[in-house]
């Protein structure tokens, strides 16, 4: 594929998996209510086939050994309950406002 030069093809992870057709954006709990996980190829965090991130196993294991380890030491709650979370759209999907909770440690 040939472009002028100012112009470079690139691909957006986040964007091509919010492809409303695949994955209805900004709905996290889409993950509980579908049939069969996605492919590789339907979500690209990690990217697919021979480019796949070598790191992915380890991060997701990371994620889950976090959450566990603050879910079962403290509680959240919303300060604003059911406040909207908007993203930038950016490498690391910073949220615009952040997320302002109450934690509280768990007896």
């Amino acid at each position: 594929m040939e472009c002028a030069p100012p112009l470079q093809p690139s691909l957006d992870p986040f964007a091509s998996s919010c492809v409303h057709a695949l994955f209805p954006c900004c709905r996290p709990e889409r993950w509980l209510e579908m049939e069969s996980m996605p492919t590789p190829y339907n979500y690209l965090t990690f990217n697919a086939g021979p480019r796949l991130c070598l790191g992915q196993r380890l991060a997701e294991l990371e994620g889950v050994y976090v959450l566990a380890g603050l879910l079962r030491r403290f509680s959240f709650k919303q300060t604003v309950p059911g406040a909207k979370v908007d993203y930038v759209l950016a490498a690391t999907m910073p949220m615009k406002q952040g997320l302002h909770v109450y934690v509280q440690n768990r007896a």
